[in-house]
């Protein structure tokens, strides 16, 4: 028979790669890629995204310094 616990023993999946949930101030705030993120800033812009529609947020993006930078800003929806 079964027995019910409070938890997984292992690991759930892997952690985040990078800080998310201390952007999601509603700040505006400025990541450098090579130091706040890794990649394409296009490609770290769709992950952002997808990060703010898993904790029902909105996010607002700016690519700038000709892509050596982004500018995120996570922020309620309306409702």
């Amino acid at each position: 028979m079964s027995k019910v616990v409070d938890s997984f023993e292992g690991r759930q999946g892997r952690p985040p790669i990078y800080p998310w949930q201390s952007w999601m101030d509603e700040r505006i705030h400025k990541l450098i890629r090579g130091e706040d993120f890794n990649g394409a800033a296009k490609s770290f812009r769709v992950g952002a995204h997808r990060t703010a529609k898993n904790y029902n947020l909105k996010v607002h993006t700016e690519i700038v310094d000709d892509g050596a930078a982004i500018l995120l800003e996570f922020y309620q929806p309306e409702e």
